[in-house]
Order: C-alpha cells, then structure tokens, then sequence
C-alpha cells in the first residue's frame, strides 16, 4: 500500500513541479536545478501528507496520511521561494534616477545609453551581440495635473481602459502610423496606469525600422511617465521574433519600477 501511496505522490510532485516550472519559464525566472529539486520534493511531501484512500487486495480500505511530510512540505516549498527570489534578480543591476526619484532592474550585461531626447531619464541597451532591444523612460512636466492629488490622477487614469485610438493620439506624432496590439490597465508600483504593446516603424540613416514594444504610462502631480521596453527588425517579422526572444526580461524590467517618494 505504501508503495501505490509513494507512486501517486512521485507522479504528482513531477507533474506540479511542471507547471510551476512553466509557469516561471513563461516570466522570465529560470527554474534553476537545485530549486527544481526543493519544488520536487516539496510537491510530493505535499501529495504525501492528504489522506488518499487505498483499496488492499482483501478489499479493506487504508488510508496514508504523512505527519512528517505535512511539516516537510511547507518548509522546502519556502526555501525554493526563497532560491528563487534570490536567483531572479542576483546577476542584474539597479538604475536609479535621483532627479526624479525612480529606479528599476537591468540584466547586468545591459549598457547605460545615452538618452536622446530632452525628456528621456534613462535609456538600457541589450548586448551589441544580441538582437536589438532597448528600454527608455519618459518622463515630462504636465502642468494640467499639477494642482491635482495623486488620488484624483488615480482616479482619473484607472476609470477606463484607454483605447488604441487614444494611444496613438498620445504617442509621438512621429508614430501616428503604430499598430496596437493590446491595451489593458495595470498597477505600476501600486499605482494605476495605462499598458500597451506597439508595433511601429521608423527612418534611420540605414533605412526603416521595426520596434515592437511594450509600454505604461502614468501620471504624477505635474508630471507625464512613459517607459517602454522594445525589440526591433529590419521587418515585421524579425521584429515579432526578437521581441518574443526578448519578452521575458521587458517584463521584468517594467514590473520592477518603484518610486522613490
């Protein structure tokens, strides 16, 4: 009997650990070994300790019960937690920007660029041998919001999903031709904002290009916040790849903004 017992919870840790496994994968945190095993084990220390009902042979019903694991279970499941936590952001890098009080993670083989634009307040750059992907962020003085509370922007902005005409009208008028992809609300360090993914074109002195990017905008007392993460292609298509390469890590780049108040 014991022996089904274990064989339930051997297949049950493999198949939780999965999930949890693609679940990471699909943010961009590496489910490294070691953690693996903690999830594993866990998982099935976990499935050990709920009581399962147990058909012997002479028909009489058993059923399994782990006292050991029940205590087991939590303590490995929190120690990869805590693996995890700390492995998602070891090798990676803090911009901050004191002039207006924010900061965000980098991968640490990202470079500091020179921002272009007067309102750029920092730009990132993904490896020269990568494919190409930057972050900047906008920030710019909105004097309409500067006698308003942080609550009534709130408010305002969280009140409706913007729609992706307003987005276009929002973006620069160099990139009236954007194609939206997606439009929803968020809440970037607790506070509402407004996300969406774009495709647009532009000239260089090599010829057009393709970024396709993720972006929030948010609004503080006096002030105007767009950051954007984005991947570009000499096409569409190579466009669409590399920022489905790149992805993961815009996302965790952009959920890591804090205000620094």
């Amino acid at each position: 009997m014991q022996g089904k017992g274990n064989m339930i919870a051997v297949f049950g840790g493999s198949f939780l650990t999965l999930i949890v496994y693609k679940l990471l994968n699909s943010n961009g945190v590496f489910l490294g070994f070691l953690p693996a095993v903690l999830v594993w084990f866990g998982c099935y220390w976990l499935i050990k300790a709920v009581p399962i009902n147990l058909q012997t042979n002479e028909g009489i019903q058993m059923k399994t019960k782990g006292t050991f694991s029940s205590m087991l279970a939590p303590i490995l499941i929190i120690s990869c937690a805590c693996f995890v936590a700390a492995e998602a952001h070891a090798d990676w890098l803090t911009f901050r920007n004191t002039q207006f009080n924010f900061r965000f993670v980098y991968p640490s083989d990202w470079r500091i660029g020179t921002p272009r634009g007067p309102n750029v307040r920092g730009t990132i750059n993904a490896p020269q041998s990568s494919p190409f992907a930057n972050c900047s962020i906008v920030v710019r003085q909105l004097p309409e919001t500067a006698k308003l509370t942080q609550r009534e922007i709130n408010r305002n902005i969280d009140s409706e999903v913007w729609s992706k005409k307003d987005w276009v009208g929002i973006l620069s008028p160099k990139f009236s031709d954007a194609t939206i992809y997606e439009v929803k609300k968020i809440k970037v360090d607790n506070q509402p904002a407004q996300f969406a993914t774009t495709l647009y074109p532009y000239e260089t002195i090599q010829g057009k290009i393709y970024l396709k990017s993720i972006n929030f905008i948010t609004m503080t007392p006096g002030y105007f916040w767009h950051f954007g993460c984005g991947a570009g292609g000499s096409s569409q298509s190579e466009a669409q790849k590399n920022f489905q390469l790149w992805e993961p890590t815009f996302l965790r780049i952009v959920s890591s903004f804090v205000f620094e108040r």
